[in-house]
């Protein structure tokens, strides 16, 4: 019995794993896929209408304040969305992309986005940088840094 059972667990690891190195393996040929013939340098739908790039912030913490030079800090999380139909794909989930070292623009699309009257404006870094995009079957991307 106890060899029936430990047989039984071995052979539902051994599917359990296969089953992940498939689905892996699938993620990363949908990712492949996507961008084989994408150009990053044209924005979604260039022959169309201008893309809606719905924007967000969190503020964390206010720094210094310098009331003479108007000039304030702000620590902030800053996030965007907008859909490029270049990305749809046929995951029943989001595929995401941390991209490390690489600045998002370097793999898709980014919209140009700025701070009006800013002094200066910086991407955090601690070990890596802090990007993260979120592509939907839809093709609705979500970026967050």
């Amino acid at each position: 019995m106890k060899k029936v059972l430990l047989i039984l667990l071995l052979s539902s690891y051994a599917y359990c794993t296969i089953s992940l190195r498939n689905a892996d393996r699938d993620v990363r040929l949908v990712y492949e896929e996507l961008l084989k013939n994408y150009n990053k340098n044209l924005r979604p739908d260039y022959l169309g209408d201008s893309v809606n790039v719905l924007v967000d912030g969190t503020i964390l913490s206010f720094g210094k304040v310098d009331p003479t030079n108007m000039k304030y800090t702000v620590d902030m999380y800053f996030r965007q969305r907008w859909n490029d139909y270049r990305l749809r794909h046929n995951l029943t989930e989001k595929l995401t992309i941390i991209s490390g070292s690489d600045y998002p623009s370097s793999i898709i699309w980014t919209p140009d986005t700025f701070f009006l009257n800013s002094v200066s404006s910086i991407f955090h870094h601690v070990t890596v940088n802090n990007h993260k995009i979120d592509i939907y079957p839809n093709g609705f991307i979500f970026w967050g840094t």
